[in-house]
Parts: C-alpha cells; sequence; structure tokens
C-alpha cells in the first residue's frame, strides 16, 4: 500500500520537475536577448568622449590654518 503511494508521489515530483527545467530554460533564453538587445543598443549609443562629471569639493580655511605646517615640530619655531 505504500509503495504505491511512494511511486503516486514520484509521478507527480517528475512531471513538476520537467515543469520547472522547461520554465527555468525559457526565463534564460528571455535573459540572453535582454543582455543582447541591451548590449547593442549601448555599444551603438556610446561616446568614448563623454566625459563623467566629478563632484568638486570646497575647503574653507582660514588664513592662520596653514600656519601650524610651517613651523618646525622640535623647536616650534617657523622654518626659514
Amino acid at each position: 500500500m505504500c509503495w504505491r503511494y511512494f511511486l503516486a508521489d514520484c509521478e507527480l515530483l517528475k512531471a513538476e520537475f520537467l515543469t520547472v527545467t522547461e520554465l527555468e530554460e525559457r526565463e534564460t533564453a528571455k535573459v540572453k536577448l535582454f543582455l543582447d538587445e541591451n548590449y547593442q543598443d549601448i555599444m551603438q549609443n556610446f561616446a568614448p568622449k563623454v566625459v563623467k562629471l566629478k563632484k568638486k569639493i570646497k575647503i574653507v580655511m582660514t588664513p592662520e590654518a596653514l600656519d601650524d605646517l610651517a613651523k618646525d615640530d622640535i623647536n616650534n619655531e617657523p622654518i626659514e
């Protein structure tokens, strides 16, 4: 009795597996088509002379900010 149920369950799983593999193949084909189309679009519209914009960084300093850099570390006196 249990063996018959086991075989019936295996047949159902086998059928579901075939459905899953068919879906996988179909979705894989769709992804490849999507990637190929977008790759072709990028290659056709690619402009190598376009420069990526960079964010400018502004630094605000007081006039005395660089005074410490001009001092000698040992004597704490200005370097001549």
